[in-house]
């Protein structure tokens, strides 16, 4: 999930927002595009050829795991 230039410009001017609740909104739109980008590279990098690029996506994996679970 990527934003279009629109979207990008609307959702910087959300986080700017005088309206807790559209900041809120905002916030959580942004979380799900970083998720969704960043699960997508571990993904791709889980395909590797690379051993070590496998493990290393294991781990950064884990680590999101593990922010996810303190929250």
């Amino acid at each position: 999930m990527s934003l279009s230039p629109d979207e990008l410009r609307s959702l910087k001017e959300d986080l700017r927002s005088d309206d807790p609740t559209v900041r809120e909104a905002a916030v959580e739109r942004a979380s799900e595009v970083i998720d969704s980008t960043v699960m997508r590279v571990i993904s791709e990098a889980l395909l590797s050829d690379n051993p070590e690029v496998r493990q290393r996506a294991v781990e950064l994996f884990d680590k999101l795991q593990a922010g996810i679970g303190s929250e």
